[in-house]
């Protein structure tokens, strides 16, 4: 869940516990800006075709913090891989 201090940044990111960052100069806002439009920025999973979930930009907004509730309480009631909960709530009409 998102904590209380999150409601005041632009960005949020999520980074798994086994990524290694090698670019340590990359600027999170200059990823955003490139994308002006998304709310909800990740990469492919080369092995699986599915959205890689162990680095996301997301920005802050109503749209993305509604989405991360929704995965979060997917996550923990009915799936045990928060890939596929992402991949199910971003293929629903709801959030797509």
């Amino acid at each position: 869940m998102l904590s209380s201090n999150a409601t005041h940044s632009e960005f949020l990111v999520w980074l798994d516990g086994d990524a290694i960052v090698l670019d340590l100069g990359l600027k999170i806002e200059a990823v955003g800006k490139q994308y002006p439009q998304a709310d909800f920025i990740c990469s492919a999973d080369i092995r699986q075709g599915l959205l890689n979930s162990g680095f996301l930009v997301m920005r802050n907004t109503k749209w993305l913090r509604s989405f991360v509730k929704e995965v979060h309480l997917l996550f923990t009631v009915a799936v045990s891989n928060h890939t596929i909960a992402c991949m199910n709530l971003l293929h629903t009409s709801h959030f797509y």
